[in-house]
């Protein structure tokens, strides 16, 4: 794939292989019971930690850099994002079957492919340091993918599906989903994925709140036929199976087909617990787009009534969904579903947040889920996931404690990944979502007490 000629994005001298050894930092290893780490050195060489010594360890082999008592953690892992979107508001009119056929054009294509660069480098930016795509342009997420992969340009790692897997008239058919009309359809579909290179399949089971019309939400899109077709085809070509589920009936067609991945989620029973259980099927929460649309001014998200209520009704599933899967010990992981109107690619701290004040969890449980359980559901925790020798060096440094106040990941000082230091990393702002978002969350913060 050719890459835009004005790609601000290459700009940043990916793979500039060091040995740095950081001293004078706080370790926050990623592990559910972290403390902090003080009178410690990370070593890092090229791209892996290399030890955690004590202050005082010989370091003249190493680039020393003094962190004046900053704290270090692993990259966060975003488990849930759309790269084609960017988060800033839209018209309800804007017909999205119609945006798709335009990027068929070349000139068009280009664009497309600048501003998902663009969202790669501000998700790293703002410290995500592996991002897993679930649903995307034809076949950009694996060819970008790749690039990033050989060191062409620098980003988050990814971990891509790249279109997902709709039903004529299911969500984002036609857009970020190829529409299947038959069980052979998914399965030849599953084999044309297979072939693009993606680590696993995205399916659209249900509707979504951009879809309501009035009826409850989360209405099921997708035969069951389908899905189980897709789930067999997939696990016989190594791959596991996501879903897109905003409804019980769609949540009970998902589990009772095999499908490894719940996205989003909704109300649970005690018969979908032992099947979550049975299957190792795991959860990932996004509370972002369901509290954007449900909690700022309507008057800025244009989006109308029956949409409101969709998305908060489907925050109450996923808030119950993720509250039943944490008592059960079910693995649940976040994602902060970026490209949605008020969703940006620069806030996966505000999905941690939510996090904390919907279900209960302490700071330590969020950023230990964003790290190392995220890690673990995608079968990636050897290499990353926590600070831990022989790991990739895929680290975030903040000024201040995150244990303390989670908006200190919203100033991040230093990122390193891929053999790279980056320092003062910064991302442009919308200021009207900030204020809006920060209303936001001072309104839940008041609400929770």
């Amino acid at each position: 794939m050719q890459l835009p000629p004005t790609n601000k994005f290459a700009g940043l001298q990916p793979h500039v292989f060091m040995k740095y050894a950081l001293k004078n930092v706080i370790v926050l290893d990623g592990t559910e019971n972290m403390e902090p780490q003080d009178h410690v050195t990370v070593l890092i060489n090229r791209d892996k930690i290399e030890a955690i010594v004590p202050s005082s360890y010989d370091t003249k082999d190493y680039e020393v850099i003094d962190m004046q008592g900053q704290y270090i953690m692993p990259g966060m892992i975003n488990l849930h994002a759309h790269l084609i979107g960017t988060g800033k508001p839209f018209k309800k009119e804007l017909d999205l079957k119609k945006q798709a056929k335009r990027l068929n054009f070349s000139l068009t294509r280009k664009s497309a492919i600048r501003r998902i660069l663009e969202m790669l480098k501000t998700e790293l930016m703002s410290g995500v340091t592996t991002i897993r795509t679930v649903g995307g342009f034809e076949n950009t997420d694996t060819k970008i993918r790749d690039l990033l992969d050989h060191g062409d340009i620098l980003g988050p790692r990814m971990i891509v599906s790249n279109k997902a897997i709709s039903v004529t008239g299911g969500h984002l058919s036609g857009t970020l989903a190829y529409e299947a009309q038959s069980d052979e359809d998914v399965t030849h579909l599953v084999d044309q994925l297979k072939e693009q290179g993606v680590d696993f399949i995205k399916l659209m089971i249900t509707d979504g709140v951009m879809d309501a019309t009035g009826e409850e939400p989360g209405s099921l899109k997708m035969p069951e036929s389908y899905v189980r077709a897709a789930v067999i085809r997939a696990h016989e070509l190594k791959l596991k199976v996501a879903a897109h589920v905003e409804g019980q009936i769609g949540l009970s067609v998902a589990l009772e087909t095999g499908v490894d991945y719940i996205e989003h989620g909704s109300l649970i029973s005690s018969s979908m617990i032992k099947d979550y259980k049975h299957n190792g099927t795991c959860n990932i929460a996004t509370f972002s787009p369901y509290v954007a649309f449900s909690h700022v001014d309507p008057d800025l998200l244009d989006m109308t009534s029956e949409q409101i209520r969709a998305s908060e009704v489907v925050l109450k599933g996923i808030v119950e969904a993720t509250r039943g899967c944490i008592a059960h010990s079910i693995p649940v992981g976040l994602g902060s579903d970026p490209g949605y109107p008020f969703v940006t690619h620069y806030d996966m701290w505000r999905e941690l947040y939510y996090f904390t004040q919907f279900c209960d969890v302490d700071n330590n449980f969020a950023l230990h889920t964003a790290t190392q359980v995220n890690a673990k559901i995608l079968g990636i925790e050897y290499t990353r996931g926590t600070i831990e020798p022989g790991k990739f060096a895929d680290l975030i440094v903040t000024r201040r404690n995150p244990l303390d106040d989670l908006s200190a990941l919203k100033e991040i000082s230093y990122i390193f990944t891929r053999g790279q230091m980056i320092k003062s990393p910064s991302v442009e702002r919308n200021e009207e979502i900030e204020r809006s978002l920060d209303t936001v969350m001072q309104d839940i913060a008041q609400y929770q007490m």
